[in-house]
């Protein structure tokens, strides 16, 4: 019998170790951090509207502080709506 999969928490999404960014590694850098989420939010079952939410977490330094002044700028509901 097939199990139904449980929703992932913000907890499962850290077990799955994602990688911080900070924005001053450059493109190559960014491209496997992208891969690398992609492949956490398969392994952990990250559902579509928890994606950016959980991905931001993940920021650092000036990625940061360009994510907060989005926030500011487009609004909470619409910033975290991205997806």
């Amino acid at each position: 019998t097939e199990r139904a999969a449980r929703e992932c928490t913000y907890t499962d999404f850290l077990k799955c170790q994602p990688l911080p960014f900070k924005s001053t590694e450059g493109v190559v850098s960014l491209s496997k951090l992208c891969e690398r989420m992609e492949s956490v939010f398969h392994i952990s079952n990250c559902t579509a509207e928890n994606q950016v939410k959980f991905a931001t977490c993940t920021l650092h330094s000036v990625a940061l502080t360009w994510w907060n002044t989005h926030v500011q700028t487009v609004g909470h509901e619409a910033a975290y709506g991205m997806s």
